[in-house]
């Protein structure tokens, strides 16, 4: 293992080699202070702040791009820079960056940015080099071990999880992420184009002016909550027109003991026969609402073993979808409900349109929207319960849209990318934002893609 000195180190000083590295901290030194509790891995007793690999040369690679290259290419010179709160340009020189249909320009720092930059990499840090002739097979490994806080791609620790989220999304402070833990919490139900998969991807686009502390969430088309478990705000108000789906919620918040113990029967005595006879029952139950623990543990019963894990009603508002084929479907999950209960204990939810949450709202809150979407085909098929959303649904939404505009709100919408979801949601201060959905478009084997989205904001 070799010690290199970073300040005054030339060319000649560094191996024409493959192997390793491992930035440390100087001794006394620190990073940059961004008021984030930053927990470091130590090597040789020092504070390890980022690894790296090279498969040709150490000179190349570390002079280069890191000790001397700029934020564009090196993922160690950016985040040390916005840690200094230094301003980025496009690499092509332009003053400020710009946006366009969702991509943004590669960018770096101006050339005082930079210069500062690899003054502060001189001043504080210190490499140790180790020659490997396979070093692609030990870089996994590295950051496993030392779990440095500057290396953002392929470092999926739990420890310093909020700092790199910060960094990797720089112009979007995530101010009101929460720690995320172990076993996190997750929808109980599935559900048509619920978002708990889609949310890492959400969650970047969060405007940096929210503060959970002072204002709340809003998600008034809540559905399976994917979103709302994945982000976990501290202050929330959860509404769906759904009332079998906000019952479900409103007990596993306050009968959690009694719904397990009724989903366990469900459990023990699940078969083709005891899923249709449930299903009759359920809607007979729906008809008054009289008992709101039975009806949510059939509710989620037939959930887990209905078919696609699909909710749908008929003209009736009868459930009517078949029986699964599962082997030995999971339908009393005591830890996720138990989880749930927890994140639910001080949330409000309650049972109603999208609308009635307006008077609600204040400055300064967020709304996520996720609304029915527009086909991305004539022929799709959109329509889970007896009352169909359509294009008028979707202008009426928009002027919903405008009254949070006038508000003072905050507010992301989620839907499919098309030209009339541009055409109606269309206004000053929209930004679109495409992006790529872990679902499929069709369920034909041989025409089976991922469905392009779009995210609304007005921030």
């Amino acid at each position: 293992m070799i010690k290199i000195n970073i300040k005054n180190v030339n060319k000649d000083d560094l191996l024409d080699k493959s192997g390793y590295y491992i930035f440390c901290l100087k001794k006394d030194k620190k990073l940059p202070d961004t008021g984030d509790n930053i927990i470091f891995s130590k090597f040789k007793s020092l504070n390890v702040v980022y690894v790296g690999i090279t498969d040709d040369s150490l000179a190349s690679r570390v002079l280069k791009k890191h000790i001397y290259g700029n934020g564009g290419n090196s993922t160690l010179r950016k985040s040390i820079g916005s840690m200094l709160g230094l301003t980025k340009v496009p690499r092509s020189g332009a003053e400020k960056i710009k946006r366009d249909k969702g991509k943004s320009f590669k960018t770096k720092f101006n050339d005082d940015g930079e210069s500062i930059v690899s003054e502060w990499i001189e001043s504080n840090l210190i490499i140790f080099f180790d020659y490997d002739e396979n070093p692609l097979n030990i870089e996994d490994k590295l950051i496993q071990d030392y779990n440095p806080p500057l290396n953002i791609d392929k470092n999926n620790n739990i420890i310093n999880y909020n700092f790199r989220r910060k960094l990797s999304h720089p112009n979007r402070k995530l101010t009101s992420l929460r720690s995320v833990k172990k076993n996190l919490s997750k929808p109980f139900v599935k559900w048509a184009g619920g978002k708990y998969k889609l949310a890492d991807k959400l969650i970047p686009f969060f405007p940096s002016e929210f503060d959970d502390n002072k204002n709340t969430y809003y998600e008034p088309m809540v559905g399976s909550g994917g979103f709302f478990f994945k982000f976990n705000p501290r202050n929330a108000y959860l509404s769906d027109i759904n009332k079998k789906l906000v019952i479900t919620y409103n007990v596993i918040k306050n009968d959690i003991t009694g719904l397990i113990d009724q989903l366990k029967i469900h459990e023990e005595l699940h078969d083709k026969d005891y899923f249709y006879k449930s299903r009759i029952k359920f809607n007979e139950l729906i008809k008054s609402y009289k008992n709101e623990l039975e009806i949510s543990s059939l509710f989620i019963y037939l959930n887990k073993t209905c078919f696609n894990g699909l909710y749908r009603e008929n003209s009736k508002g009868e459930f009517n979808v078949p029986l699964g084929s599962y082997n030995n479907p999971l339908i009393c999950d005591e830890k996720t409900l138990f989880m749930l209960n927890n994140v639910l204990k001080n949330v409000q939810i309650n049972c109603h349109g999208y609308k009635e949450s307006l008077e609600k709202i204040t400055k300064g809150d967020f709304i996520y929207l996720d609304p029915p979407y527009i086909p991305l085909k004539k022929d799709s098929f959109t329509k889970y319960s007896k009352k169909d959303w359509k294009e008028e649904q979707s202008r009426e939404l928009n002027q919903y849209c405008k009254s949070l505009d006038e508000k003072g709100a905050f507010f992301m919408l989620s839907n499919s990318d098309t030209n009339l979801t541009r055409d109606i949601f269309n206004d000053k201060n929209r930004n679109f934002y495409p992006i790529e959905a872990p679902r499929f478009i069709s369920a034909k084997g041989n025409s089976r893609e991922k469905a392009n989205e779009v995210i609304i904001t007005n921030y």
